[in-house]
């Protein structure tokens, strides 16, 4: 293992010009300090900005070159780093560039920097509102490295690693983007076609006590979610049960039990029976968009919650539902979908998992 400061294995330079002011749809390539930390996120594949202005001493890159951002909004910001794929791309003003010496592989002090040394250079930055770090301060940065092939082998590793991380993000946003185009269309069905029925006609208010220590859960925005560290009495709280919909504070408080037996919720939630489950399918498709299209009548700014249930009123709040025989297809193609996600989700986490483990203890 080789150890040096950082200015004895790469020379330091920085950017010149250039704001979003300068950016155009065609011209030459260019990289601005605020892409590191919006967009280049460890990795250059494809240089998205271009410029037609003409500086009169620009700062063109290297291929190879690794750039950090001399100033942000937060101290982490300005440890985030990317490797230039390519030559004489402009680099705008407030960017460190860090040309690496023949026995240093770009990417691995790129990554190293941007793990091991981000306490370190976000010690060393000063300010505000804006933070700002020194290319002086940078450069005394200590560097421990092995040989040329070793830090290949954990960069290319690392970077197979987070494009498969990538592909797994990617396959998520396209489902999701899918599953909201068939909620649309599912919306404007029950819309069209179902039937109004009073809120107080569809449920029952359910109030039994967690005599039984069923699991503890909470509502946020994503629905039901497990709560697994408790340490207070839970015996006073809500019972709900298989196919029960659970309404917080707030408007977007929404859980729609779909799979769990039994569980537990607070206190402050409220738990609801649906009366004829031949609507339950269009009910957990729709309900979170009905009840908000509505929140202007069914809830109350509060000191707690922007929008907040009013739950008198969500009583007599009118519902569109459909029966289930007509929803079928929709449902099951939102479910099967929802669990995709889930599985991929799950995926992504442990990908990260283990690339965050990774970063913590092979650079030593």
């Amino acid at each position: 293992m080789n150890c040096d400061i950082l200015s004895q294995i790469a020379t330091l330079s920085k950017g010149n010009g250039l704001s979003k002011d300068d950016l155009s749809q065609d011209g030459n390539k260019c990289i601005l300090y605020g892409e590191l930390y919006t967009r280049y996120l460890g990795y250059i594949d494809t240089i998205i900005s271009k410029t037609k202005t003409i500086l009169s001493k620009p700062k063109l890159s290297k291929s190879g070159d690794i750039i950090m951002p001399l100033s942000g909004e937060t101290p982490t910001d300005i440890s985030n780093s990317a490797v230039v794929p390519e030559d004489n791309v402009i680099l705008g003003g407030d960017l460190l560039v860090i040309t690496p010496k023949k026995n240093i592989d770009s990417l691995f002090l790129s990554l190293y920097l941007s793990n091991c040394k981000k306490k370190e250079i976000a010690k060393k930055s000063c300010g505000i509102s804006i933070i700002h770090s020194h290319k002086e301060d940078i450069a005394k940065l200590t560097i421990n490295y092995p040989s040329l092939a070793e830090q290949y082998y954990i960069s290319t590793f690392l970077k197979k690693l987070t494009k498969k991380t990538d592909i797994v993000l990617k396959k998520i946003d396209i489902l999701k983007k899918y599953k909201e185009g068939i909620e649309k269309y599912a919306y404007k069905f029950v819309e069209n076609q179902g039937s109004s029925i009073k809120f107080s006609d569809l449920f029952d208010n359910l109030i039994e006590k967690n005599n039984h220590k069923f699991q503890q859960y909470t509502i946020g925005k994503n629905g039901i979610k497990k709560i697994d560290e408790i340490n207070y009495d839970i015996s006073n709280h809500k019972i709900f049960k298989k196919f029960n919909v659970i309404v917080g504070i707030g408007i977007d408080e929404i859980g729609i039990n779909q799979d769990l037996e039994y569980g537990s919720v607070s206190p402050v939630y409220d738990v609801y029976n649906i009366r004829n489950l031949k609507y339950f399918d269009s009910i957990y498709v729709t309900l979170k968009e009905q009840l908000w299209k509505k929140r202007n009548f069914i809830t109350r700014k509060s000191t707690r919650r922007e929008f907040e249930v009013d739950k008198y009123e969500l009583k007599k709040m009118m519902l569109r539902v459909v029966d289930n025989k007509d929803f079928t297809n929709v449902y099951q193609s939102i479910t099967n979908i929802k669990k995709v996600i889930e599985i991929l989700n799950f995926s992504f986490n442990n990908l990260k998992t283990i690339k965050s483990y990774i970063l913590r203890h092979m650079f030593i």
